[in-house]
């Protein structure tokens, strides 16, 4: 049977892969048909000329083809896919529009509303090996948590190929933690948005041909938002519930520390600036893909941690965790001779 549902997820994978790989540039001519152009005009933006955007939609078809085919169409998944398509309409709108930032949030919280509906909730929480039920409580967390990761995603979008990249690796590790829970359901949705964002990626990367935009970038922290309930949040589990929080750690870290850091400047915590990790490290002497790959390295060591998580006693987690802080201090060091070297 295992071997059954791994056939499956890999076939889901291929039917992903290959039809965001031949969608996107279509999606390329067209964005320029609709408005959809990001033009260079602030110091936030690393690009130089103007640029497609609405590179999601290809990610979010890849991610619709492969689920109809091989997904179980239960109530959860409608409900997922719905609200997906709620969020991608609202990304499209913004990438022609750019809506604002409230208009975009209540388009987010009516996005997020809507797995709720069909019964996608957080159900379960473990605090210090308890399992606790929330009951209806579960339904505005569950809200709020898919609107804070489906930002958290859109603010990392500053670099071609970043959101892409890392939202591949994240795909890697809820596919992981869906082998070690044996949650099917959290295996498939993890082979299709890899092979959705493996398949847009070359497209993405630096010197990317189009971007995301918010359509994609909003659709990738949504989905995994969902995936991340489905696969842990919903059912009692011995998979800590920090789980999701380390896998999606670099983009959480990067909008929680960007809100703390406007609060505290007086503005909006929704206004943009040039204040991001992926600017600081080009501040630092990296260039475009140097940048990218470290935050890809980033990410791929929370990813190791979350899954190694999954399996182990206290003890190696203490190790790993150590292990895993070294690895990353040993990385800003490096990044920091890099700066001087380039000086």
């Amino acid at each position: 049977m295992q071997s059954e549902i791994l056939i499956k997820t890999l076939l889901a994978f291929v039917i992903a892969l290959a039809t965001a790989i031949a969608v996107t540039p279509v999606i390329k001519k067209l964005a320029p048909v609709i408005g959809a152009v990001d033009i260079p005009k602030d110091e936030r933006r690393m690009h130089d000329k103007p640029m497609p955007l609405c590179g999601g939609i290809a990610i979010f078809l890849g991610f619709s083809v492969s689920s109809f085919i091989f997904a179980d169409l239960s109530s959860e998944f409608w409900g997922i896919w719905l609200g997906a398509l709620f969020i991608i309409i609202i990304g499209i709108l913004d990438d022609i529009f750019s809506l604002n930032a409230y208009i975009k949030l209540a388009g987010q919280i009516v996005g997020a509303a809507i797995p709720t509906i069909f019964g996608l909730n957080i159900e379960y929480i473990n605090i210090f090996g308890n399992q606790i039920h929330l009951g209806v409580i579960g339904i505005p967390l569950t809200i709020i948590w898919i609107v804070a990761l489906t930002n958290a995603f859109n603010l990392i979008d500053g670099l071609d190929g970043l959101s892409c990249g890392v939202s591949s690796v994240c795909s890697v590790a809820f596919f992981s933690v869906g082998i070690i829970s044996q949650n099917s359901s959290l295996m498939l949705i993890s082979a299709v948005l890899f092979g959705s964002t493996l398949g847009f990626l070359p497209y993405n990367f630096n010197p990317a041909k189009i971007f995301m935009g918010d359509t994609g970038a909003m659709f990738l922290g949504y989905i995994f938002a969902s995936a991340a309930v489905l696969g842990v949040y919903q059912t009692p589990t011995n998979i800590s519930m920090a789980v999701p929080f380390i896998i999606c750690g670099l983009p959480i870290f990067d909008t929680s520390f960007a809100f703390v850091r406007r609060i505290i400047s007086g503005k909006s915590p929704f206004s943009a600036d040039r204040g991001h990790l992926h600017h600081k490290l080009i501040d630092r002497g990296l260039t475009q893909k140097q940048t990218v790959l470290f935050l890809y390295t980033v990410s791929i060591l929370l990813s190791i941690f979350a899954i190694i998580i999954c399996l182990s006693q206290p003890l190696a987690r203490i190790i790993i965790t150590a292990a895993v802080i070294i690895a990353m201090i040993l990385l800003l060091i490096l990044a920091g001779k890099r700066q001087e070297k380039s000086e």
